[in-house]
């Protein structure tokens, strides 16, 4: 399917950023400016941030109880170069590396759109990606959630320009690295759910197999968490091991919950959950989803970045749907996928209207041959197959 939005003579990108990037700006000055929350993670991430820039502990930290910090410390180093630069810590040092994150997303969502649906696909996706209840969580929320959605989502874009190029996987690597910097392996399984299109491809009969070669990518995969864990663990020993892939990785898949049940007991919350918070433009994305099944593109590459975003996108739900973990934040990292495909729902419907505007004279005439012939009993002429479904 040729993109509808390529009908559109494009902007400059460089406006188009600068209007994703005000937008973001007016929702972050609003996050910062009002009520702090002090009961949720503001004080977690705020002990971990005095813990390394007043006590030097910037491999692993503790909060107030002497807790080990239960994620890798990323986004601590992020608040902490803000407090450093500052001289204070403060709601702004905080919800930055979340909010920038964000923004991170939305430009990943408008560049990957513009890419494969068109530019009008990408920057509606971006506007509805900002314009969600997801997003202005995530611009005010002291947590990882936030952070995390940028590197997988910029994995799951270097994943798919890999397999369709078969060379650069070292990106795709990288990022998963950021990804796992932020919050543990995950980011790696996350922003590679995509390839599995390939097989999806390869049953259509037009198969397109990942190529190029990964060593220089796992090596600096395996470099960059391996060298902060060795130092974390020098410092800290057995507890780090018990408490980040303990109770954190292992215990958050298996344990948590079990006694209502433990694994798939809630499988239907992170389905209501991406559902709700990503409301209004969940509906356009289903319409995506849904399309993607029953009529997908006719052009290869299209067609193949479609299955991307559906394998990226159902594959991760159903991670989070086994788990025993659940919170309604944690599918955060999946919603890039939906607002992809909601931009192009919404660039579809823009198209079809512009059409109705700009032939509005054609229309009326129509209509009043359509009059016409009721009156006189001719029959009308067959009406032509629909564009859409």
């Amino acid at each position: 399917m040729t993109p509808i939005a390529d009908n559109h003579s494009s902007p400059p990108s460089s406006a188009l950023y600068t209007a994703i990037g005000l937008l973001w700006l007016l929702l972050f000055v609003i996050a910062v400016t009002g009520y702090p929350d002090l009961v949720d993670n503001e004080r977690r991430i705020g002990a971990y941030v005095l813990d390394a820039v007043q006590n030097g502990h910037w491999a692993c930290q503790h909060d107030v109880t002497g807790d080990v910090a239960s994620k890798p410390p990323l986004l601590t180093w992020m608040a902490s170069a803000v407090v450093l630069a500052t001289g204070k810590l403060s709601n702004f040092a905080v919800y930055l590396p979340s909010a920038l994150g964000t923004l991170g997303v939305a430009f990943v969502i408008f560049a990957a759109g513009r890419a494969y649906f068109g530019w009008v696909a990408g920057f509606l996706g971006a506007l509805a990606y900002l314009l969600s209840p997801v997003a202005d969580d995530q611009v005010v929320t002291a947590r990882y959630d936030g952070l995390f959605a940028f590197p997988v989502a910029l994995a799951a874009w270097a994943a798919f320009r890999s397999w369709q190029s078969g060379r650069d996987w070292i990106w795709f690597w990288l990022a998963s690295a950021l990804a796992t910097m932020v919050k543990g392996p995950l980011g790696l399984v996350l922003g590679g759910a995509g390839l599995l299109a390939a097989v999806w491809e390869w049953r259509s009969g037009k198969s397109l197999r990942p190529r190029g070669s990964h060593i220089a990518g796992v090596l600096l995969y395996l470099l960059i968490p391996g060298i902060w864990f060795a130092l974390a663990y020098h410092s800290l020993g057995q507890p780090l091991i018990d408490k980040m892939l303990g109770r954190e990785l292992v215990g958050h898949v298996l344990e948590e919950g079990t006694q209502s049940g433990g694994l798939i007991t809630y499988f239907w919350q992170p389905t209501w959950e991406v559902s709700t918070h990503f409301l209004p433009w969940t509906i356009f994305s289903a319409i995506g989803f849904w399309r993607i099944i029953k009529r997908p593109s006719q052009q290869d590459e299209t067609r193949r970045f479609e299955r991307f975003l559906f394998c990226w996108f159902f594959f991760g739900l159903m991670l989070f749907s086994i788990a025993a973990h659940q919170r309604g934040r944690l599918i955060f990292p999946l919603v890039p996928a939906a607002a992809l495909l909601a931009g192009r729902e919404l660039a579809d419907e823009s198209a079809a209207g512009g059409d109705l505007a700009s032939h509005g004279d054609v229309g009326i005439e129509a209509r009043d041959c359509d009059g016409a012939r009721r009156r006189t009993g001719i029959p009308a002429p067959a009406a032509p197959s629909p564009r859409r479904w």
